[in-house]
């Protein structure tokens, strides 16, 4: 029989700056997700497939998708790397607010900064349902706070602050709690 190909590389589907996990292209969620929507959408206006969202005989699909959804809550919940935690903060699932320091130099990072654009296609101005950036001027020792909620919803997920500013060391108490680091730049601080 014959059976269509789709040649990805020739489609501008991914950013080479932050969707893959290395340089031989292996995705990371964030290029899984939005090659998985390409695919989705390429299926629907090709094929004459029935979609079984609301299909009661297959509700074990939405329970397995939740637990997916309760699965990335914790694995956000418990990152540890600046990055990884902006990459998955991309995510239909989720609504995002993203503070930055207007002292920081964090936007001079290309991966950081790609991985914020991301998330707001810009800075300063909402852009979608799903994300707000705002930069402060304020004398903040952290140089990003992040605060993640269920999309639609007031229910807090995560809410996280980074500091990459060696020259202005947080509080004793928040250090006792900074147990998670990156890359010795990042250091996030729980409250």
């Amino acid at each position: 029989g014959l059976y269509n190909y789709l040649n990805l590389l020739y489609e501008d589907i991914v950013d080479h700056v932050v969707d893959y996990y290395d340089q031989d292209g292996h995705l990371n969620p964030l290029g899984a997700r939005k090659v998985t929507d390409y695919l989705g959408e390429y299926i629907e206006e090709n094929y004459d497939i029935p979609n079984r969202k609301r299909d009661e005989d297959y509700s074990k699909w939405w329970d397995d998708y939740q637990k997916y959804t309760d699965y990335k809550v914790e694995l956000l919940k418990n990152q540890k790397y600046l990055e990884t935690y902006l990459l998955l903060s991309i995510d239909s699932d989720f609504d995002v607010t993203v503070e930055l320091n207007d002292k920081s130099t964090l936007m001079e990072d290309r991966k950081v900064r790609h991985l914020i654009e991301a998330l707001t296609e810009s800075v300063e101005v909402k852009h979608n349902a799903n994300s707000v950036t705002t930069v402060v001027d304020d004398s903040w020792y952290y140089d990003i706070h992040i605060v993640v909620k269920y999309a639609g919803t007031d229910e807090v997920i995560d809410d996280a602050r980074f500091t990459i500013d060696d020259g202005v060391k947080p509080s004793d108490e928040a250090l006792d709690n900074a147990i998670f680091y990156a890359n010795e730049d990042y250091i996030r601080i729980d409250y």
